[in-house]
Order: C-alpha cells, then sequence, then structure tokens
C-alpha cells in the first residue's frame, strides 16, 4: 500500500462518518420537532381535561408519550452503547375487565 492509497482510504472512512453524523443529526431534528408537537398535544388534552372533554384523548396522549420515551431509550442504546431501562411497569398481559377489580376485602 502506498501513501496515495492510504489517504484515499482515509478520506473514505472520514465521508462515511461525516455522512452518518449529518443523518443522525436530520433525525434528531426531527425527534425533536415530533416532540414539540407532542408536548402541544399533551399540554392540549390537560388543558381541556379540566373542562371534562379531554379526559377521552387522556389515554391516546400518554401512550404517546410513552411510545416517545421507549424511542429515545432505543436511540441511547444504539448510539452511546448505554442501555437504558424502563422505569414503568410493563402492560399487563390481559386488561381488567371493568367493575370486576379486586379490593383489600376481595382477598382471602
Amino acid at each position: 500500500m502506498n501513501a496515495r492509497t492510504g489517504e484515499i482510504e482515509k478520506t473514505g472512512r472520514s465521508l462515511g462518518g461525516s455522512v452518518a453524523m449529518m443523518l443522525r443529526g436530520v433525525a434528531l431534528t426531527g425527534l425533536a420537532i415530533y416532540e414539540a408537537l407532542l408536548l402541544l398535544w399533551v399540554s392540549l388534552v390537560v388543558c381541556l381535561c379540566l373542562v371534562g372533554i379531554g379526559i377521552p384523548l387522556l389515554p391516546g396522549a400518554l401512550n404517546a408519550v410513552r411510545k416517545d420515551a421507549r424511542t429515545q431509550r432505543r436511540l441511547a442504546g444504539e448510539w452511546s452503547g448505554i442501555r437504558v431501562a424502563s422505569s414503568h411497569l410493563p402492560e399487563p398481559a390481559t386488561p381488567p375487565r371493568p367493575g370486576l377489580e379486586a379490593g383489600p376485602s376481595d382477598a382471602r
């Protein structure tokens, strides 16, 4: 390998790294725009909950926040190599039926 070939290989590697960083920046910009819109949506839902209209919208807004948190944890693991554990409980396998909640008096 001569000096000229080595320079070309270094340039190719640095361009690949630059393109990867640029794509990462574009992805983060898109994610930031999504999160700004999500913040606006959650704020609107919370304000609408004060008058009762937003209560049916609340589960969807909270699911969107949970999905965004999962995306942030996944990206942190992929890009930095540090795994971030989920801080909330997993969703139950079967949803509870309304009206059949077990209370302290039901436990025997």
